[in-house]
C-alpha cells in the first residue's frame, strides 16, 4: 500500500501504470490470505481499469483470473464463468500454460459451485494436464500451488457425481505434491477436499482424520481466511459421528466467519450442514428456518447442486415434523430427484431413493418403496458407498 502512494508520485508513463497493476495484485493476495475479500474486490476492480488503460494482455490475463475467483467467492458465479470464458478466449492465455492453467482452475472452480460438474471436470483435468512434470510445482502467482488447487477442486466434482476411486487418487496425487514443497495451504486445501469425499461416500471417521489436520496446519501457520473452508466439514463429519457438541460450533464458526470475511460462495452448502446438525439435536424451528436460508441462498448465489442438498433437508424435516402427512416430504424428495439426475449426483440421488423409499413404505405403497429402495441399493453397491449398502440392505429386508 505504501508502493501504490509512491507511484502516484511518479512521472505518468506505460512504465508506472504496469506497475501500479502488478501492486494491486500483490495487494489481492495478500488480502485473500488474510480473509478480506471486500478490499480483495476494491484491488482488483482498479486493476482492471488500469490494464485496460494500459492493453497489456498479460497483465488483463492476470486480473481477469483473479476477478474469476473474487466473483466466485463473492456470490456471483455466473459472472465469474463469463470472466473465465474471456480470459481463456484472449491469445496470450492460449498461447501461455501459466495463464491458461490459472484460467482453469478458476473456470472449473466457478462450474463447480454452479452444479455444472462434468464442465468443472473438463476444465480442471485440462489445468492438471497444463502443469505435469518439471510445472508440478508452480504457483503462477496465485496463493496456491497450481497443481495441487486444480486437484483439489477436481475431487470435490469427482465426488459429488460418485467417482470417488478417482478423486482418491486424484487427492493423494496432490497431497503429495504439496509435500514435496511443504505447502501450506496447497496441503490444507487438497486434505479439506478429500475430507468432503470421504463424507459424501458416508466414511466419515476417515474424514475427520484429514479434516483435523488441515484445520492444524490453518492454525499453525496462522492462514484464518481458511477457517471458513475447513470448519463446517470438519464439524459436518463429527456431527455423523455424534458428536454434536463438538460439531455444532464448527458449523456455526465456518457461517459466521464467512459472513463476516464477505465470501458468500459455498455459504448455502454450509448453511445447510449448519440446519442438518440442528436436525440431528432435536432443534426442529432452527433446522427449518436454516434449511430455508440455506435453499435461499442457493437461489440468489445460483448454486444449484448446494440448493438440492438444502431441498432434501428440507424433505427430510417436514417428515419428522409432520410424520402423519408424508406428502410434502415426498414432494420436495421429487425434486431433489430431478435436480440430482440433470447434474449427475449420483450419491445424492442414492440417498434421495432411499429416503424417498421410507417415505413411501410408511404410506403403505409397498411395490413402490421396494423398487426406489432397491434401485438406491444398486446405486450404492455401484458407487462402492459401503457405509451405506448395509443400511439399504436392511431397508428392502424389511419390506418383506
Amino acid at each position: 500500500e505504501r508502493a501504490l502512494a509512491a507511484a502516484e508520485h511518479l512521472s505518468d508513463s506505460r512504465a508506472k501504470v504496469g506497475q501500479q497493476v502488478d501492486l494491486h495484485l500483490e495487494a489481492r493476495n495478500v488480502l485473500f490470505l488474510l480473509g478480506d475479500l471486500p478490499r480483495v474486490g476494491e484491488h482488483l476492480k482498479k486493476a482492471e481499469a488500469l490494464a485496460e488503460k494500459l492493453a497489456d494482455e498479460t497483465r488483463m490475463a492476470r486480473v481477469l483470473n483473479f476477478l474469476n475467483s473474487y466473483y466466485g467467492l463473492a456470490g456471483d458465479p455466473d459472472r465469474a464463468i463469463e470472466i473465465g470464458e474471456r480470459a481463456l478466449g484472449l491469445s496470450v492465455v492460449q498461447a501461455d500454460i501459466a495463464s491458461s492453467t490459472v484460467a482453469y482452475y478458476y473456470l472449473g472452480a466457478a462450474y463447480n459451485k454452479t452444479g455444472q460438474y462434468q464442465r468443472a471436470i473438463e476444465a480442471l483435468l485440462r489445468g492438471v494436464k497444463n502443469v505435469e512434470g518439471d510445472l508440478r510445482h508452480e504457483k503462477f502467482g496465485t496463493a496456491a500451488v497450481l497443481s495441487v488447487i486444480c486437484r483439489s477442486h477436481l475431487v470435490q466434482s469427482l465426488a459429488l457425481t460418485g467417482r470417488f476411486h478417482e478423486g482418491i487418487i486424484r487427492a493423494e496425487e496432490g497431497v503429495r505434491i504439496a509435500e514435496e514443497v511443504d505447502h501450506a495451504v496447497s496441503l490444507l486445501h487438497v486434505n479439506c477436499s478429500l475430507g468432503v469425499l470421504y463424507s459424501i461416500r458416508g466414511e466419515f471417521d476417515k474424514a475427520v482424520t484429514v479434516l483435523e489436520r488441515a484445520m492444524a496446519i490453518c492454525q499453525s501457520k496462522q492462514i484464518p481466511v481458511y477457517i471458513p473452508l475447513v470448519a463446517p466439514p470438519l464439524g459436518y463429519a463429527y456431527i455423523h459421528l455424534v458428536r454434536l457438541n463438538d460439531g455444532l460450533p464448527l458449523l456455526k464458526q465456518g457461517v459466521d466467519n464467512s459472513a463476516t470475511a464477505g465470501r458468500v460462495g459455498f455459504q448455502s452448502l454450509h448453511t445447510a450442514w449448519l440446519a442438518e446438525g440442528s436436525m440431528l439435536a432435536g432443534r426442529m424451528d432452527e433446522a427449518q428456518k436454516l434449511a430455508e436460508r440455506a435453499y435461499e441462498l442457493s437461489i440468489q448465489h445460483k448454486e444449484r447442486g448446494h440448493g438440492a442438498l438444502a431441498l432434501k433437508l428440507l424433505g427430510e424435516i417436514a417428515l419428522k415434523r409432520n410424520c402423519a402427512d408424508s406428502s410434502s416430504a415426498e414432494s420436495y424428495h421429487r425434486q431433489v430427484l430431478q435436480l440430482s439426475d440433470e447434474m449427475g449426483m449420483r450419491p445424492l440421488e442414492a440417498h434421495t431413493r432411499l429416503a424417498l423409499g421410507g417415505i413411501l413404505r410408511a404410506a403403505g405403497a409397498i411395490e413402490r418403496a421396494r423398487k426406489e429402495i432397491s434401485m438406491a441399493a444398486d446405486l450404492y453397491e455401484s458407487l462402492e458407498m459401503k457405509p451405506w449398502q448395509p443400511i439399504a440392505r436392511s431397508a428392502l429386508e424389511n419390506l418383506r
